[in-house]
């Protein structure tokens, strides 16, 4: 079998690494082939002493890094990776934990499809202990795998687009070698950095498999950066809007998935900014509004914006937000809208 990197960014996680890592450390996979890499992150709390006395009862299996200066997920992700011995990679968030079956069950997927990544299923989960699903299987069942072979251009438009893997980089097992070999690396020193990680991986991604099953469980945490209110770190939303566009201009992929992109610019950059300003600020900027107006009127023109404000299969409130992009709105005009979405016109 393969060697596995798990690389798990620790920020100020003492409440949780124990229940992280003690999920990696039951795994089924061979234990002989499990690297743990934690990135200590400059954590403020007693991180750092938790993850050193893991590796000490784990010598063979866990290596922690510390770092003195705090560069969020993307810098301890990349650091991590730097790291990694593995022919495989797992991200797990420090809040985070995996069923035993994981590493086995992703691991023999990808081998048996020939996929340079497998994912499975999420749960949302507010445990504040260790608490596994009840699966009644180890390995993937025929029936519960879905196979992606992106091997010409309309199947790699639909791909992105349909986004069917999601843009996290957790509940994945992905070949170090797919991601080094072409440069995919997260942002660092920024919230949200998974936006520009996932988009770039599905445009480089050959073969892939999706199990329809839960293993992956995502720490429902209140203390979250991307839950807390008035942060001025949830405009980052908008930088890794930027730094995509640039990544898929420099790439050389604009040429031919125009279309595409500005699809997902409207969707994940002006919508999905649009409601981080409604929902994750008490007072939310009028000013930071009509940046995003400005940044996705740039993007995307006015005949694509009409084309999509047009479109019968789009739902009624984003073709109502589409057609706003290059119309002035005031201020008064701006709060109205917020108040719709707080009351929940979801978007």
């Amino acid at each position: 079998m393969n060697k596995i990197s798990v690389i798990i960014p620790c920020y100020n996680a003492e409440p949780y690494i124990d229940r992280c890592l003690q999920s990696i450390m039951e795994q089924t996979y061979p234990m002989g082939n499990i690297e743990v890499i934690c990135v200590n992150d400059a954590s403020t709390d007693d991180t750092l002493e938790r993850l050193k006395e893991w590796e000490h009862r784990y010598p063979d299996n866990i290596c922690v890094v510390d770092c003195t200066e705090n560069g969020h997920l993307g810098t301890a992700r990349n650091i991590g990776l730097d790291y990694a011995s593995g022919e495989w990679v797992a991200f797990v968030d420090a809040d985070d934990w995996i069923e035993r079956e994981y590493i086995e069950v992703l691991y023999e997927a990808a081998n048996r499809h020939h996929a340079q990544m497998s994912a499975c299923r999420e749960k949302r989960d507010p445990s504040s202990a260790l608490i596994y699903f009840e699966n009644d299987t180890v390995t993937d069942r025929a029936d519960n795998v879905v196979e992606f072979r992106i091997n010409d251009e309309n199947k790699r438009k639909r791909f992105f687009k349909e986004q069917p893997l999601k843009l996290y980089a957790w509940g994945k097992l992905i070949s170090k070698a797919f991601l080094v070999d072409n440069e995919l690396y997260f942002p660092e020193n920024l919230a949200y950095e998974d936006i520009v990680w996932g988009n770039l991986v599905n445009m480089y991604i050959e073969s892939a498999v999706l199990i329809d099953r839960y293993m992956y469980h995502y720490y429902v945490n209140p203390e979250s950066i991307v839950l807390k209110r008035n942060g001025s770190y949830h405009m980052d939303h908008l930088t890794t809007q930027e730094i995509m566009w640039a990544q898929f201009n420099a790439r050389g992929f604009l040429e031919n998935y125009r279309t595409e992109m500005e699809y997902e610019y409207l969707y994940n950059g002006y919508l999905g900014m649009l409601k981080i300003l409604a929902l994750r600020y008490d007072e939310p900027s009028y000013s930071a509004f009509r940046l995003l107006q400005e940044l996705t009127g740039v993007k995307v023109g006015t005949d694509s914006c009409d084309r999509f404000a047009s479109d019968p299969s789009v739902p009624e409130i984003h073709r109502l937000l589409f057609g706003m992009v290059h119309q002035y709105v005031s201020k008064s005009a701006f709060l109205e809208l917020v108040d719709l979405l707080r009351r929940g016109s979801m978007i």
